[in-house]
């Protein structure tokens, strides 16, 4: 007899069809752009890796807030969101279903470089040669040296703690990272930075989405710490 829970990796999720009055909705609340056209989601559709995956939608945000735009619109219709910046993942990590957000063409400014604190501002959709170059006349350059490094993005990087082959010597990109601001999918926005023990303990009871990953990830560590 068949196994009525047996399911193929390629099987396609089906989603809840989307109507046009929803779809011009959404475009109407979005500086960015959407596309739902065959051709656009085909090119989506692939990354650097072995792998393929038709999204729903390919989305283009032009602002920050076209995420929060986005998030709503996905909650809404249970739609997962993809990041993607060069699309150079190697494991497949650039593509799914549901939404794909493209934050290579507008969202990649670099917004702020202070060499005496030694740091930096940028959107994720920086490409790593454009911001050693930006870098270069302060005599600084971004450690973790990949070598897709005119097409990766920072955000990419930071995905996929991104490293080289000079990692050993410099690192890999969570040793670069100092905080991050995160829009999280029940559409809260907090800067995520290290924290201390007591401060992850407090974040960790937190009913919120940051606060139930703290928890979850506390819970992993403690199983493991008795290994």
């Amino acid at each position: 007899m068949k196994n009525p829970h047996a399911f193929t990796a390629s099987s396609p999720t089906a989603f809840a069809p989307i109507s046009e009055r929803q779809l011009n909705t959404l475009k109407h609340h979005l500086e960015g752009e959407i596309f739902e056209d065959l051709t656009h989601r085909w090119m989506y559709s692939t990354d650097a890796s072995i792998y393929q995956m038709m999204p729903e939608l390919v989305a283009v945000p032009k602002t920050p807030d076209d995420l929060s735009v986005l998030l709503d619109f996905a909650r809404e219709h249970r739609l997962p969101l993809t990041p993607r910046g060069g699309g150079t993942s190697l494991g497949g990590q650039a593509i799914g279903q549901g939404i794909q957000v493209d934050f290579s063409k507008h969202l990649n400014q670099i917004l702020e470089i202070d060499t005496a604190a030694g740091f930096a501002r940028v959107q994720p959709g920086v490409i790593l040669e454009h911001f050693n170059e930006a870098l270069a006349p302060h005599q600084h350059w971004f450690g973790p040296d990949v070598a897709p490094t005119n097409r990766a993005t920072l955000g990419g990087m930071i995905g996929n703690n991104s490293a080289g082959a000079r990692s050993i010597l410099y690192g890999k990109t969570l040793d670069h990272v100092l905080g991050l601001e995160t829009l999280w999918s029940d559409g809260r926005i907090s800067q995520v930075e290290s924290l201390s023990p007591s401060e992850w303990k407090s974040l960790s009871q937190q009913s919120h989405c940051e606060g139930r990953l703290a928890a979850h990830l506390s819970r992993i560590q403690q199983i493991h710490a008795q290994d």
